[in-house]
């Protein structure tokens, strides 16, 4: 059997554009004579849908994206993830596709809710699984988090007779070390099963989430044979065998995927891809950096220019009387490097930086609080300039509108934990006495303040 695992950037709530991009795939899958394709999780939709769910005529919207995928791909087997609606409950579920049909439903059982998964708020979890014969292996069609909870798997699996390879479509997000979990995990279904595992994952940036791709492909021995490349898209594909004495081999047909070199690489495309993305599909042309001249701002517009390209990045200069010429001129000779445009606000523009003295027993505000203050100044002045500048503004209608509502509300979030930490913090130290203590007070009290402002 030949098996070709299609990760690809999948945008929610863009099913026609989603569809788009798994027809571009199945046209070369086609063409390598693929038997069987696979698509990550909630392909049809994007990752994770959300609050869609609750309407009844997007996942009526994903099903019939779903049945036109069928029709324009008849000439190979499909597994495709999709939402799915069925009376008064929705599904996460992955649909084979066949001879222009949809043929075969299976339902996502282990629904994940902790951190920043909350699928049992969506989705009522499936209770069938799905064993499809292809070529001669019975291959188990399985949902991401199904395969991390190898007893509930063993039970879940245990009629359904032997199997020569476990697929899971997968929607898992990148974070430092991940890829080493889930080689675990797939080990740990290889012993369990003696069978060989065919992971496909989603890759892009969705908001805060960052979906690393590196689909992966083990052999009956629990050898990693070949992973897809890492925060791009990819088209793996490769021959499953199974041997006389039962073990399932791994054949790739293509060169191995460059993975990145070292943690640092790992993380620096982690931040290219999510940068680039959330800029990209919330509509926006360019983006504008403050530039200070430090090493946090450079390295922000390092990994923007390669996320966007130099012409779509901007810096902006804001000297006062607390920035030393050197900085200044760092913060010039990084715009040179990068080749962006920077543009430098002073006080003749109207842009001022407010003079707080040093702090003493006599005031209120400590000069951490003042250094706050002066950089909410430096940010309204990027915002401002962002608002003026007609080359910033997103390309879809009313999208800024939306992304300032959503930013207001996720700040008003975050306020509100940080003001009831504060509370916490004071009054455990009112509940002590001395005079470090009432120092600490003090500080909290200018703290609380500052942001209830």
């Amino acid at each position: 059997m030949r098996i070709a695992l299609g990760q690809f950037n999948a945008v929610v709530g863009d099913l026609a554009g989603n569809a788009g991009r798994m027809r571009q795939m199945y046209a070369s899958a086609v063409k390598a004579d693929v038997d069987l394709l696979a698509f990550p999780e909630l392909a049809v939709c994007g990752y994770p849908p959300e609050d869609l769910l609750y309407k009844q005529h997007f996942l009526k919207e994903c099903s019939k994206t779903l049945e036109k995928l069928a029709v324009d791909c008849p000439d190979l087997r499909i597994i495709a993830g999709f939402a799915e609606g069925q009376g008064a409950n929705s599904y996460n579920s992955a649909a084979l596709l066949q001879g222009g049909k949809v043929c075969k439903i299976y339902r996502k059982g282990m629904l994940p809710n902790y951190g920043v998964f909350d699928e049992r708020r969506y989705f009522t979890p499936g209770t069938e699984p799905l064993v499809l014969e292809i070529e001669g292996l019975n291959v188990a069609v399985t949902i991401c988090f199904d395969i991390w909870n190898i007893e509930w798997l063993r039970k879940f699996l245990a009629d359904a007779g032997r199997i020569q390879m476990i697929l899971n479509i997968s929607a898992s997000p990148f974070h430092i070390g991940k890829i080493w979990k889930r080689e675990k995990v797939i080990g740990a279904c290889i012993k369990q099963f003696n069978c060989a595992v065919a992971y496909c994952n989603l890759v892009g940036g969705q908001d805060e989430l960052i979906f690393d791709g590196r689909s992966i492909l083990a052999d009956s021995t629990g050898r990693v044979v070949a992973k897809a490349k890492a925060f791009d898209e990819d088209l793996m594909i490769a021959d499953v065998i199974l041997d006389e004495n039962g073990t399932v081999q791994i054949k790739p047909a293509q060169p191995i995927a460059q993975q990145p070199v070292d943690t640092i690489d790992e993380i620096y495309q982690a931040l290219v891809l999510g940068t680039r993305d959330y800029t990209c599909k919330n509509g926006f042309k360019k983006v504008l950096l403050g530039l200070s001249g430090g090493i946090d701002s450079s390295v922000t517009a390092a990994i923007a220019v390669t996320a966007l390209g130099p012409e779509n990045v901007i810096g902006v200069s804001m000297p006062s009387e607390f920035n030393s010429p050197e900085t200044i001129s760092d913060a010039e000779k990084l715009a040179k490097n990068l080749g962006i445009e920077l543009l430098q606000f002073g006080e003749e523009s109207g842009y001022r930086v407010s003079h707080y003295p040093d702090w003493d027993d006599s005031q209120s505000v400590p000069p951490i609080a003042a250094d706050c203050q002066r950089m909410e100044q430096r940010r309204n002045c990027v915002r401002e300039s962002a608002g003026k500048d007609s080359r910033l503004y997103p390309d879809v209608a009313q999208q800024s509108f939306r992304l300032t509502r959503a930013d207001y509300r996720q700040q008003k979030r975050n306020g509100g934990r940080i003001l009831n930490s504060l509370r916490r913090h004071s009054r455990g130290l009112r509940s002590n006495k001395g005079r470090s203590q009432d120092h600490s007070l003090r500080a909290c009290q200018a703290y609380y303040q500052a942001a209830e402002c």
